[in-house]
Order: C-alpha cells, then sequence, then structure tokens
C-alpha cells in the first residue's frame, strides 16, 4: 500500500479502521473505550469512521490501547518532515509570498 497514492479520506478511513479493529480486540464498548481514552463517544465515532478527529484525541485513543508506538515514525530523531516542491506562481498570483 502507498500512501502517497491514497486519498486523504482513505488514509483516514484506515487509520479509523485500525482504531476500531483494535477497540473490538479488547471487547470494548464505543461508549467505555472513549472513556479510558479520556475522549467523548463523538470524538472517538469520528476517528473510527474516518470523518475528522484530532490528533489529540488520536494520541489518547493511541495511548489507552497501548499503541503509540504506531507514532514513532514521527517521533524519530530522523524524521526530516515534509519537503514542499518550489512553488512556481508568479509575482502577481494570489499566494505568492505565502509562507509555508
Amino acid at each position: 500500500m502507498d500512501l502517497y497514492d491514497m486519498p486523504d479520506g482513505a488514509i483516514a478511513a484506515a487509520i479509523g479502521g485500525k482504531v476500531r479493529k483494535m477497540r473490538l480486540e479488547q471487547r470494548a464498548s464505543m461508549r467505555a473505550f472513549a472513556c479510558k481514552a479520556g475522549v467523548t463517544p463523538y470524538a472517538l465515532e469520528q476517528v473510527e469512521s474516518g470523518k475528522g478527529g484530532s490528533v489529540s484525541a488520536l494520541i489518547k485513543i493511541l495511548r489507552s490501547a497501548d499503541a503509540l508506538d504506531m507514532l514513532s515514525d514521527l517521533m524519530s530523531e530522523d524524521y526530516t518532515g515534509v519537503r514542499c516542491k518550489k512553488n512556481k506562481l508568479k509575482k502577481e498570483e494570489p499566494g505568492y509570498n505565502m509562507v509555508w
């Protein structure tokens, strides 16, 4: 699976599916799992469905599932982040001086 070829919604749905699978493996109801994670059932439902949620909610959910290691690549000292292609807008175009 090449993440770069997947649309954002598909990635979110895959992450949500993994979170749901972890919850079900623990035989936890949505309400109980959300309570354990310190998030609302709505926040958990949003993450599980791939429709939204926050990074904070995802971290709390992964922590409660003993799955924070899933974020280890992002937390690595070797992680260099995203490199953007050089902006090819002309000076008169909106967004030319946008700072990333």
